[in-house]
């Protein structure tokens, strides 16, 4: 009886280990793509579902290629791990980070209005003393169309980082 409790308490603890494996990205711990987009598929649903606000942000690393260019990978390497510990320090539990490319990072707000995002991401920023990043928000609220689609979310995120890095770069020129 207690042989078979252990091997089953043996085949949890490996079962949970295997897991984590395959829902975390090797570089920076944070989610990898496919967890956090299955993720933002279910905050999205729970929000439609219940009338809460969710806000998605996705975050561009400006100048990642540089980096790496001029100082190694390894170099930039450290640069993207540095930022996913520093967000992850600053995001609620509740709240989610996930690695969706190269240079680029996902992150969920649940309940959360896109000024109360954007503090939390403004703090964050801040408190790393090299580079450069652009990012979009975008916040379903009680009006939100039951039918909207993670991909139209995405989108409209993604645009909105797009003209910040467009104004981003017209400052700097």
């Amino acid at each position: 009886m207690i042989r078979l409790f252990l091997r089953n308490c043996w085949y949890a603890i490996v079962s949970a280990w295997q897991n984590v494996d395959l829902q975390t990205e090797e570089l920076t711990g944070v989610k990898d793509r496919r967890c956090i987009m299955s993720l933002a598929q279910r905050e999205l649903q729970r929000a439609l579902r219940y009338r809460q606000l969710l806000t998605i942000c996705i975050l561009d690393l400006n100048g990642l290629k540089q980096i790496n260019d001029s100082m190694g990978h390894g170099q930039g390497d450290g640069f993207i791990k540095s930022v996913a510990t520093t967000i992850g320090q600053h995001i609620r539990e509740s709240d989610a980070i996930g690695r969706i490319g190269g240079d680029e990072f996902l992150i969920l707000f649940p309940q959360t209005k896109s000024a109360d995002a954007e503090l939390i991401l403004q703090r964050a920023l801040t408190e790393m003393s090299e580079g450069s990043f652009s990012y979009g928000l975008c916040t379903i609220h009680s009006g939100s169309s039951p039918k909207l689609k993670l991909t139209a979310v995405l989108e409209r995120a993604d645009q909105r980082m797009y003209s910040n890095k467009k104004i981003l770069k017209t400052r700097i020129a």
